[in-house]
């Protein structure tokens, strides 16, 4: 098993670019953000906050333009030539008149937790709107980052989750329209979930401002595809435990929960320079199995055309001694 999962990794890894990874993350863009005087210079240093360091704030500041209202003549001809426009609501009926391309952005008042919403909030418009600049964004915007690199871990879970399901679902073999990809020649669900948290390492670094690359990255990448037989292991096991559509949801809750403690491990690599604890990886995984159990229960049912819903959530394994005692986790580097 070993030599064919080596096999097959090496033939999805083939077509992973994290060259293109680091050219989204270096894409050129111009920002403006209007309102009045005292908003724009709140935004300006919420965005690049006067205690980062002189090179990080200058390159936070480099493409930011603020703008304050009632807009100049030169201003208002400008407006619709910026990559991104975000305006503050109190400038927003004299912006409409000029563009309808702009974000509004909520109100961010001061504040832990508030902050991660004003976060939050602009990183879900430019998602929906703006998707080729999220990495750009996030590489120069420290503030935005986590909820940057929060929507890339989400994605790619419930991505491992999908083909985890469905590889286990009789007759059906996942083809490339679940995952564009990983094209060619089919491998287990165990070589593409690695292949898909390798992609969101690569993700992740160039979102965090850090090195992307094969030999840049090599500890982090040995370490997710050493820990591919630890988490099959577990699938397997575990799904093997429960009857008909509730295996389905254990295995796509071990693959949707894995990739979460991947990715936030990632995360807080790189922004503090180690990797979790065993017992925080273990904490990290029961609260993504049991914020995620409802997602991947739809999943399930949606792609396996269903008609009852799975089994209740206390019949699944995330409660089992296996689970809870944490010895099929990763050690920490």
């Amino acid at each position: 098993m070993n030599a064919r999962f080596w096999k097959q990794l090496a033939v999805i890894l083939r077509r992973l670019s994290p060259g293109s990874v680091q050219r989204e993350a270096n894409r050129p863009f111009s920002l403006a953000v209007v309102g009045t005087g005292e908003e724009v210079c709140g935004w300006r240093d919420r965005l690049a906050p006067p205690g980062l360091a002189e090179r990080k704030r200058d390159q936070a500041l480099k493409p930011l333009f603020t703008i304050p209202v009632p807009l100049t003549p030169a201003y208002a001809e400008m407006l619709p030539r910026f990559d991104l426009l975000w305006v503050t609501p109190s400038a927003v009926d004299e912006v409409r008149g000029l563009t309808r391309r702009y974000t509004l952005l909520p109100e961010a008042p001061d504040g832990g937790a508030e902050e991660s919403a004003w976060a939050d909030a602009i990183m879900d418009e430019v998602r929906d709107k703006h998707a080729g600049f999220r990495l750009a964004l996030a590489r120069h915007y420290h503030p935005l980052r986590r909820a940057a690199i929060s929507q890339v871990i989400s994605t790619i879970a419930l991505e491992n989750a999908a083909f985890a399901v469905l590889s286990a679902i009789p007759d059906i073999i996942p083809s490339p329209v679940e995952l564009p990809w990983a094209i060619g020649e089919f491998a287990s669900d165990t070589v593409v979930i690695t292949a898909n948290q390798l992609r969101m390492a690569f993700i992740i670094a160039a979102a965090s401002d850090s090195p992307v690359g094969w030999s840049q990255q090599k500890g982090q990448l040995a370490s997710i595809a050493g820990s591919a037989f630890g988490w099959r292991a577990l699938a397997r096991e575990l799904a093997g435990k429960m009857p008909g559509g509730a295996g389905l949801v254990a295995k796509g809750l071990i693959a949707y929960s894995a990739t979460h403690v991947v990715g936030w491990g990632l995360e807080h690599f790189h922004r503090l320079g180690h990797y979790f604890t065993r017992p925080e990886k273990l904490e990290l995984y029961q609260e993504a199995h049991r914020r995620g159990r409802k997602r991947v229960e739809e999943l399930e049912r949606r792609l396996a055309g269903r008609g009852p819903a799975p089994r209740p959530a206390a019949q699944f394994p995330g409660e089992t001694p296996e689970a809870a005692s944490g010895a099929w986790l990763p050690e920490a580097e």
